[in-house]
């Protein structure tokens, strides 16, 4: 089982990776407002999986407890990003876009301010089990709110048009229920799991992304 969890691993590394620079060669091309939204959200999410790489389970040096912490605002920063790519579609309301922007803005400054995050097999602090708690919360909030935009703006699309965005918009439920079983257990199951979850969100951004 952990074998098959190193190789998703890898699968995913390769998958977001691609789908990252999917994004911004397409930004290139058109550099529209969709597409640069779209490009800082995958972007980033490329970025995160490559950071991974080098970001060391318990850092010790001052690079890379800052690299750490790079990589988790890149991922905290994610959903919120998505939510803006789904406002070139339909425009949000400006005082829920500002609540999720200062809510966002104020995780990743708690996000350097953590004393310390602990490894898989570490014992959690209180104030470490509730940052990952307002993470859950915030994450799981504005990624179904982003599937759930991008689902509805498909409805009414020419069909290539709706099946892109609702395969956006699953990509987006999948990805957040893997963050959400990675932070609630660390079991294999669990992580061979979230694994199986990211390479469908993956496969599913591409294919909603930039379909063959």
């Amino acid at each position: 089982m952990e074998q098959a969890a190193e190789i998703l691993g890898v699968v995913n590394i390769v998958g977001f990776t691609l789908l990252g620079v999917v994004a911004l060669r397409q930004w290139q091309l058109s550099r529209s407002e969709a597409a640069a939204w779209a490009a800082a959200s995958f972007g980033g999410l490329g970025a995160v999986v490559l950071l991974s790489l080098v970001v060391p389970e318990d850092p010790d040096t001052l690079l890379e407890h800052v690299v750490q912490r790079a990589d988790i605002i890149a991922l905290l920063i994610f959903p919120y990003l998505l939510f803006r790519f789904t406002t070139a579609f339909d425009a949000a309301s400006r005082r829920f876009a500002q609540l999720i922007s200062v809510v966002t803005l104020g995780l990743a400054v708690w996000t350097v301010l953590l004393p310390e995050i602990p490894a898989d097999e570490e014992p959690r602090s209180g104030v470490f089990q509730a940052y990952l708690i307002v993470f859950v919360i915030h994450w799981t909030i504005l990624s179904v709110v982003a599937a759930w935009r991008l689902w509805r703006a498909g409805l009414g699309q020419p069909g290539v048009a709706r099946r892109r965005m609702h395969m956006l918009s699953l990509a987006s439920a999948a990805i957040t229920a893997a963050i959400v079983m990675v932070a609630i257990a660390s079991e294999p199951e669990t992580q061979l799991a979230s694994g199986v979850l990211a390479t469908i969100s993956a496969l599913a951004f591409l294919l909603g992304l930039a379909p063959p």
